[in-house]
This record gives structure tokens, sequence and C-alpha cells, in this order.
């Protein structure tokens, strides 16, 4: 049987944050790309593709980092925790 991935209200506002901080740091660069070589302001809306693929990019490399560090918490220190509290 497969099982059923339940997304909470919660789970999908912090990922939408993510998202969000992702996109802002993706335009913050664009921006500060325009000002040091001195192009056009179009580029706010010209660029919107790249943009969006760098936004996605930081996604992804939050999402590793956040995996990784959801894989040593529960490997590691919740295992270390659990040994503390029986003693």
């Amino acid at each position: 049987m497969i099982k059923d991935i339940k997304l909470t209200a919660k789970r999908q506002r912090t990922e939408v944050f993510i998202f969000g901080i992702c996109m802002l740091i993706a335009f913050s660069m664009n921006v500060f790309s325009i000002l040091v070589y001195k192009t056009e302001w179009k580029e706010i809306y010209t660029q919107m593709g790249w943009v969006l693929a760098i936004s996605l990019f930081l996604y992804f490399i939050a999402l590793l980092l956040r995996l990784f560090y959801l894989f040593v918490f529960r490997k590691f220190i919740h295992k270390r925790l659990l040994e503390k509290k029986k003693h």
C-alpha cells in the first residue's frame, strides 16, 4: 500500500515562506547586478526567468541542507538524547 502524504497548513506556510526568502535573495541579486554593471532597469522584469531559476536552485539547496540536518539530528543527536533519558 502507498501511504498518503499529508501536508499540513503549517508546513505549507513554512515552505512558501522559505521559497519567498529564496525569491527575495534572487531578486536582490538581480538588483545588485543591475547596480554594479550599470545596466537598464528593464532587466528587473526581463530577467524574471533567471530570477525564478535561481530561486528554485536556492530552494533546492535549502531543502538539501534541511534534509541533511534532519538526518543528522535523528541519527545522532536524537539517539543520544534518548540514551540520556534512559539513565
